[in-house]
């Protein structure tokens, strides 16, 4: 079991420093519930030996978790919809307009 000594946030992520020195955060944007809660809600946590929980928010962080390589990438819906436009943009910028052969005959 990990010894977490500290434990602080920022307004825009919740820090954890463990016994040995290491020191890691959890961004609130990856979390609905931390992302649209007030500082004030964010401030109302209990400490267990595993993790952080957030009763009235029904949320929970294990320790370990800070420390874990995260694997999947959290977007808005505006950056997802630029992303998959821009394949089509390039291609339309490198090829120019389409021209249809038939048009005008």
């Amino acid at each position: 079991m990990m010894e977490v000594t500290k434990i602080w946030l920022t307004p825009t992520e919740i820090w954890v420093q463990t016994a040995d020195g290491r020191q890691a955060c959890e961004h609130f944007a990856d979390y609905a519930a931390l992302r649209d809660a007030t500082p004030a809600e964010r401030e109302q946590y209990t400490l267990s030996p595993y993790g952080i929980h957030w009763e009235h928010l029904d949320e929970d962080l294990c320790y370990e978790g800070f420390f874990q390589t995260k694997t999947t990438i959290v977007c808005h819906r505006e950056q997802v919809q630029i992303a998959l436009a821009a394949p089509n943009v390039r291609r339309r910028l490198r090829t120019g307009p389409q021209v249809d052969a038939d048009a005008g005959h």
